[in-house]
């Protein structure tokens, strides 16, 4: 009777483990199917926006492109909101930056990005994909005023904000459908930044020309990486006019996205985004500089255009 009770409490042992066995199987063939099952993100863009940035275009379909009729393409903006300048901690850090690249920085060089704003940008808008070119100039003005000639891809350049002005009335002229512009100084960060936060919107050795990599010139534009928006050449390459007087910092900006007119530096007007002869620091988005604007003699100033279709 003990050895049969040992044997029956032995078949019994044996059939509980095989029936865990069979168990613990079918749990471990259910989990390697359901771990091959991931959450795949909707192909649709969302439309979220926060204080600080506009959704941003993830793949180059979602990018909205038009051409008016001398081949001049443009990206288009969507509305939004975001933040504006450098922090104090941020201007230090550019400092700091180009006093490593340069020895001759200036800590004032960079506090007109102060302070700090929330900008909204009310409405849309289309802008250059790249800067103007010498082409393109040429074709428009009958000459070419730049100082790196035989490169008709490049971008124009040593031609003064005025000038900018008389291509811009000859080009409104043709009537093409489009009423071009410079952008304001906002917009020109608005689009720059492309919904990112930090100083650049991607690795600057990839998008820039900058004095690291340019050779002391221009280059063709679009060789580069564009931003997320489509924008090629954004940082470097030439730095681009603005619209706006220049003004030493941002006390009394606009907030609406506006061309800031008035102040002091009448005789000044912004340009953004840095060029093939500017350190690192000076290419951040939020960095800004100013010029004369009946001065020619800037082999690194160009511009790009703002295109509003005509009702």
């Amino acid at each position: 009777m003990k050895i049969n009770s040992t044997l029956r409490l032995s078949c019994l042992t044996f059939v509980i483990i095989s029936l865990l066995l069979a168990i613990s199987c079918k749990q471990q063939t259910s989990n390697v199917g359901s771990t091959s099952v991931m959450p795949t993100a909707t192909t649709t863009p969302t439309s979220t926006l926060t204080p600080t940035a506009t959704p941003t275009p993830s793949v180059p379909g979602e990018v909205k492109v038009a051409r008016n009729k001398m081949g001049i393409e443009f990206v288009f903006a969507p509305a939004g909101k975001f933040i504006m300048g450098s922090t104090d901690a941020e201007v230090q850090r550019a400092f700091e930056q180009e006093q490593r690249d340069y020895e001759g920085a200036r800590l004032e060089s960079f506090t007109p990005e102060k302070p700090q704003h929330p900008v909204t940008i009310p409405q849309g808008f289309y802008m250059g994909k790249y800067e103007v070119t010498q082409a393109q100039w040429q074709k428009v003005m009958g000459n070419n005023p730049s100082s790196f000639k035989g490169c008709d891809q490049c971008p124009v350049e040593k031609m003064s904000w005025d000038d900018v002005h008389e291509f811009i009335e000859k080009l409104n002229a043709r009537n093409d459908g489009y009423t071009y512009r410079l952008p304001s100084e906002a917009e020109w960060e608005y689009a720059c930044r492309a919904g990112t936060t930090g100083d650049n919107a991607g690795d600057l050795d990839s998008m820039a020309w900058y004095l690291k990599n340019s050779g002391k010139k221009t280059h063709p534009v679009g060789q580069k990486q564009p931003n997320p928006w489509g924008l090629y050449d954004i940082y470097g390459n030439v730095a681009e006019w603005c619209e706006d007087f220049w003004h030493k910092n941002y006390d009394g900006a606009p907030t609406d996205g506006s061309v800031w007119l008035g102040g002091s530096g009448l005789n000044s007007r912004v340009h953004r985004g840095g060029s093939w002869v500017d350190d690192a620091a000076e290419l951040r988005a939020a960095h800004r500089s100013s010029w004369y604007s009946y001065f020619r003699d800037s082999p690194n100033i160009g511009f790009r255009l703002v295109a509003v279709p005509r009702s």
